[in-house]
């Protein structure tokens, strides 16, 4: 019977030596303007305490769903993301997950995303005989880091749409469009959780190329007019994010794209009118994948 207990309890002394050594502490610092201690590894948990930028800490040696267990110099112990802080692996023990160098936090994020733009033509629905204006719309944005929660971004896209309209007296119009937007603005995180973040970003910058073709068609003519400019372009969204990993994840974006053109020439006439622009402008949605650099 005492072999049998002294058995068990070395088997139990050993398993506690390998937790203690796969937990050994080290040192991290700051790398965020403020890191917040929360009770819990969880996103949504209480906030103990908060750590300023560049301060070291005690942490533990492995990560557990992305927070590493804390102890701040005021003596709290709490979790703190390993976003906002850089570990160094020296003297981690064998067990433990292998990584290289340091951990650091989120600095570079690349979205592509595809989607449909639509558009109210600034009122020249009638003109052209459609009810309704629609593109399609790919984008590919790169986000760099300036602070914990606010990011810089540079954004472009291509964007094509056409649509046909019958003004009723044997005369049909074609309208098609093509735009290459380059924007830059800002990203700002209105909320990180574990595994969602949300997120509204400003754009503006200018659809470099951005050209129009109209064609009308009726029994005694064929005219066709071909427009091109350089516009000014913005927009306005708000971003969804799930993490399916640590380096991708799900986009979902919602928005509103401004983009009107020039005035077309004043020997340009279609319906009546001449001398006009066409606004793009409209509300945008968009799917796609967000990958971390």
């Amino acid at each position: 019977m005492l072999k049998i207990f002294g058995f068990v309890l070395g088997f139990f002394v050993v398993n506690a030596a390998l937790v203690m050594s796969s937990q050994a502490a080290q040192v991290g610092k700051i790398v965020v303007d403020t890191a917040e201690v929360h009770e819990y590894p969880q996103a949504g948990s209480k906030v103990i305490a908060k750590v300023s930028k560049n301060e070291s800490v005690t942490v533990s040696n492995v990560p557990t769903e992305g927070f590493y267990k804390a102890r701040v110099r005021s003596g709290q112990i709490g979790w703190i993301s390993g976003n906002d802080i850089l570990v160094s692996n020296k003297g981690a023990s064998r067990s433990a997950p292998s990584r290289r160098g340091w951990s650091r936090p989120e600095d570079t994020r690349v979205q592509l995303t595809y989607g449909m733009n639509s558009a109210s033509l600034g009122g020249m629905a009638t003109v052209f005989g459609v009810t309704s204006y629609s593109m399609k719309a790919f984008n590919l944005e790169a986000q760099f880091r300036l602070s914990e929660k606010m990011f810089w971004a540079i954004r472009t896209g291509y964007i094509t749409g056409s649509a046909s309209g019958d003004l009723g007296t044997g005369t049909v119009q074609d309208l098609k469009t093509t735009a290459i937007p380059v924007q830059a603005g800002i990203n700002y995180t209105a909320y990180k959780g574990q595994s969602i973040r949300a997120g509204l970003g400003a754009y503006l910058g200018m659809a470099v190329i951005s050209s129009t073709t109209v064609t009308q068609t009726s029994a005694a003519l064929v005219e066709e007019v071909k427009y091109s400019s350089l516009d000014p372009t913005g927009a306005l969204v708000l971003q969804g994010v799930y993490s399916f990993s640590d380096a991708l994840g799900g986009l979902l974006e919602l928005g509103y794209r401004y983009h009107k053109t020039g005035e077309f020439g004043s020997t340009t006439r279609f319906g009546g009118k001449s001398g006009f622009a066409i606004d793009y402008s409209g509300v945008t949605i968009s799917f796609g994948l967000e990958m971390k650099l």
